[in-house]
């Protein structure tokens, strides 16, 4: 199930980058008969680039999952009281 997960992230990933792509050429201008580049402002590319950031965060989540690094809430929670009183008493 854990890879069936982060398959699909990936595939959501790729998806977003193709999109990307496609609006950079949207953004090609005519000039004197040949077409020249021109880069798209950050705020065009701001959902983008937010849509791909939380999507690398499920992915790290779920890569962490399959690797056993994470933990359950009160895990974390006696985690949290242990380093947080550790960290008072220091």
């Amino acid at each position: 199930m854990n890879d069936q997960l982060a398959t699909e992230s990936e595939l959501q990933a790729a998806d977003l980058l193709a999109e990307i792509e496609r609006e950079r050429e949207s953004l090609q201008t005519a000039r004197l008969g040949s077409s020249s580049p021109r880069s798209a402002d950050s705020e065009a590319c701001a959902p983008s680039v937010a849509r791909m950031e939380m999507l690398e965060g499920l992915m790290r989540g779920e890569r962490a999952i399959s690797e056993g690094r994470a933990v359950c809430h009160w895990q974390a929670r006696e985690l949290l009281v242990r380093w947080l009183g550790k960290v008072a008493a220091g």
